[in-house]
């Protein structure tokens, strides 16, 4: 079932299961940058600060996959993800928005993770790649 924490501030329950499914290729172009976790946590820093700048604080929580991190505003309840993954033997940082709505409806009829990742049109209605410099502007509208 989809809930939130008591805590005004803590991101979904569900959202700490989470497992990378950054295998989401058909979204991405070729990029030919190798990015490693230190360009990830770099960006995260940045997030934050921007979040700032905006006037909200950034969560960021990490997953069961070490390289996967969603993050959430708050006041606008909007979550979104971002993370290492291999493209072509490239690693590449990479984002999505995820519509929790969305995700709420499929997880309470029953699916499951793996299901939502491996199956196209659910895939589609749930998760959206976000360019990174886009990150905090979706989070804030």
């Amino acid at each position: 079932m989809l809930g939130f924490l008591n805590c005004a501030n803590s991101i979904p329950l569900f959202y700490s299961h989470v497992k990378s499914f950054f295998v989401l290729k058909n979204y991405l172009c070729v990029i030919n940058y190798m990015h490693t976790q230190q360009d990830l946590n770099l960006l995260l820093d940045a997030l934050r600060e921007e979040a700032t700048e905006k006037g909200f604080n950034l969560m960021v929580q990490n997953t069961a996959d070490e390289y996967l991190f969603v993050i959430a505003n708050p006041k606008t309840r909007k979550v979104a993800c971002v993370g290492l993954t291999d493209i072509n033997s490239v690693t590449v940082i990479v984002a999505y928005s995820i519509r929790i709505e969305r995700w709420g409806w499929y997880n309470e009829e029953g699916f499951e993770l793996d299901t939502v990742v491996e199956t196209k049109n659910i895939r589609d209605d749930i998760f959206r790649w976000l360019s990174p410099d886009e990150i905090i502007s979706y989070l804030d509208e």
